[in-house]
């Protein structure tokens, strides 16, 4: 079964654009794919925040990368400014997935 990893941040984003977490959720499973909620460490948030800094990258994305490689993960995204993090974690386009 595939896996969608995922922090409580991406609800909140997703929520944005007018999805609720429960549409999300009931999405996720019709299609069969198990999603997995991961929350930030302590130590995630505190290195997200002078990881933003030092490459002026928006700290969620920073943060992101790190859940990614806690969990071994690879972290799919459109966006280009991910690229400045590719020595944190490997990083794939959902095309590169095709």
């Amino acid at each position: 079964m595939s896996m969608i990893l995922c922090s409580p941040l991406v609800f909140k984003e997703i929520e944005t654009v007018g999805y609720s977490e429960y549409f999300i959720r009931n999405y996720v499973k019709l299609i069969g794919v198990k999603l997995i909620i991961i929350a930030p460490m302590r130590e995630e948030l505190s290195a997200c925040v002078y990881i933003s800094r030092a490459r002026n990258v928006p700290r969620f994305d920073v943060l992101h990368a790190l859940l990614a490689k806690r969990m071994c993960a690879v972290l799919i995204t459109w966006d280009k400014h991910f690229s400045v993090l590719r020595d944190i974690v490997e990083i794939k386009t959902p095309r590169d997935l095709i």
